[in-house]
């Protein structure tokens, strides 16, 4: 067992987003609301803010890089160009409870309230972390080629958003080492994709494993240790391989809750990967630390962990600091990481789907 501090590298896209509360003066915000616009940096950012609170919490010692925050001052920041989310407050089933901010729309890309017309339409940046190459465990939002390579040996994470990461496949060096993360959304947009939306577990399944079986090689199946498809707060869909050539398939779901059970008259929200990556993250750092191998370590835990994170994300909302008409919101980053405090299973069930047995 290791009892030295962990090196973990967070790495990848960085997604920047002005959130917006909806009131009085949102109409204008073309002329200038700054008061009721925040900024986020989000992706890598947010990941390591939240693997680095929750590691401490778990008690696993980490000593943990990842990208800064953008270094500049507020009226340079308003240029910024983002994705808008605007949010409102929602109705909840707790009576007394104060209503949690949710996301009501998404208005596409722009710059930041006092800048609408200027900036780029690029709303993401690829900021990667120093690394010294003695890195043991490395998660990458939406990895490139290169982050793979070095060093040889680290652990890694890889959360895909975008297929075009996929095309160049004979660059990519996939090992059992590595855990991939897929949305399933993302699956969906493939051409030639067929998987059926809220009908049944069931039957989601039996989509994913028979898409899945026809592109077993394009996706690396049998190379990786773990190749999830997350269902963004309620499910996951796991294939992971062994010492044999067969892929063992596990389905991680709420039978309480459908994939699409949640109505637009509750809102929605936008950071659930990052809550379902840092529970995988977390199973991760203790395996590595306590000498296990990749395709050994406590997945159950990780994936329920990062579930049940999402869903507390959702039931408290993002957090609001409120001065009058002058509202900020943020990722409630204290709040969401107190579910990981116990570090233990939430209440959902999993069962065993079968094996993949490849040609």
């Amino acid at each position: 067992m290791q009892n030295s501090p962990l090196k973990v590298l967070v790495s990848g896209d960085v997604p920047h987003r002005w959130n917006l509360a909806s009131g009085d003066g949102l109409e204008r915000m073309g002329e200038s609301v700054p008061s009721e616009a925040s900024f986020q940096a989000g992706g890598a950012r947010l990941l390591g803010q939240l693997i680095e609170k929750t590691a401490d919490l778990s008690k696993a010692q980490i000593q943990i890089t990842y990208p800064a925050d953008v270094a500049i001052n507020e009226p340079e920041r308003a240029s910024f160009r983002g994705a808008y989310a605007v949010y409102a407050q929602f109705e909840d089933k707790e009576k007394g409870r104060i209503p949690p901010w949710r996301v009501k729309e998404q208005r596409g890309f722009g710059s930041g309230p006092h800048h609408p017309k200027e900036g780029s339409d690029v709303a993401q940046t690829q900021e990667t972390a120093t690394v010294d190459h003695h890195e043991e465990v490395i998660i990458c939002e939406n990895p490139t080629p290169l982050s793979l390579k070095y060093p040889k040996t680290a652990w890694r994470l890889l959360h895909f958003t975008r297929d075009d990461f996929w095309k160049e496949k004979e660059e990519w060096h996939f090992n059992k080492n590595m855990i991939v993360i897929v949305e399933i959304e993302y699956l969906r947009l493939m051409d030639g994709v067929q998987i059926s939306r809220g009908l049944s577990w069931e039957k989601t399944t039996e989509d994913v494993v028979r898409e899945m079986r026809h592109r077993q090689n394009y996706f690396h199946l049998s190379e990786c240790a773990h190749f999830i498809v997350s269902i963004p707060r309620v499910g996951a869909i796991c294939f992971s391989t062994g010492e044999s050539s067969n892929i063992t398939i596990r389905l991680y779901y709420n039978p309480h809750k459908t994939e699409n059970h949640i109505t637009h008259s509750r809102g929605s929200m936008l950071d659930y990967a990052p809550c379902f990556i840092t529970g995988i993250a977390l199973s991760m750092i203790h395996g590595k630390k306590s000498g296990r191998r990749c395709a050994n370590i406590n997945l159950d835990k990780g994936i329920f962990a990062g579930l049940a994170a999402s869903c507390k994300l959702f039931s408290a909302g993002y957090h609001c600091t409120d001065s009058g008409i002058n509202k900020r919101l943020s990722f409630p980053k204290d709040e969401g990481v107190a579910l990981f405090s116990r570090w233990r299973s939430a209440t959902m069930f999993y069962f065993h789907v079968g094996a993949l047995v490849l040609a």
